[in-house]
């Protein structure tokens, strides 16, 4: 349904997703409860994206997406890989909660501002190498059931994962340190 310069999907099935390439000049506003699939490969989100309880039950790639907006993706499910790669969030981006499948992956993605994965679970793979976060990075409570990578992240802000566990934790390449999380990383 398009309501002014919105677009909802909500409580609905939808079976795929594709809007690779494409400039949405709207924000986009789901609680849909299922996603088969779900492709914004380069897609711009001129407004908000928000995804909030969504449930993807397949793969999600928003890799090289650009959402101008908060992106909010509190409470929803990744039944597989979720893909971020190169994204880049120029609002702040809440996964409050999210839980994922197999792969989690913000290679290489920007942060703008407020970065929130507070009680996130990720059953398999982290992948945050590359990333960079220019504004607070919050990870309290979060779990990851496999390795977490941070290698050639930057923090512009601190970064609090306090209460954290992740299987292991490796800040740079080839090192696949114990799961002990550093409680902080403070500002440079």
């Amino acid at each position: 349904a398009l309501l002014g310069s919105t677009v909802a999907l909500r409580g609905c099935w939808v079976r795929r997703t594709e809007a690779r390439y494409a400039t949405l000049p709207f924000e986009l506003r789901t609680t849909a409860r299922r996603c088969d699939f779900v492709g914004f490969e380069s897609a711009t989100i001129a407004g908000a994206a928000r995804f909030r309880c969504a449930t993807f039950r397949g793969i999600a790639r928003f890799e090289s997406a650009s959402i101008k907006g908060d992106a909010l993706f509190q409470s929803a499910s990744f039944g597989r890989d979720a893909s971020f790669d190169s994204a880049s969030f120029e609002g702040g981006a809440s996964f409050h909660s999210a839980s994922f499948g197999d792969v989690a992956s913000f290679r290489a993605a920007t942060f703008g501002r407020r970065a929130s994965f507070e009680c996130a679970s990720i059953a398999g793979v982290a992948r945050f190498h590359h990333a960079n976060f220019r504004g607070v990075a919050r990870f309290e409570s979060a779990s990851v059931g496999g390795d977490a990578w941070f290698y050639a992240a930057s923090f512009g802000h601190d970064a609090s994962f306090e209460s954290a566990y992740f299987r292991r934790f490796a800040k740079r390449r080839g090192s696949t340190s114990s799961p002990s999380v550093p409680r902080r990383i403070a500002r440079p």
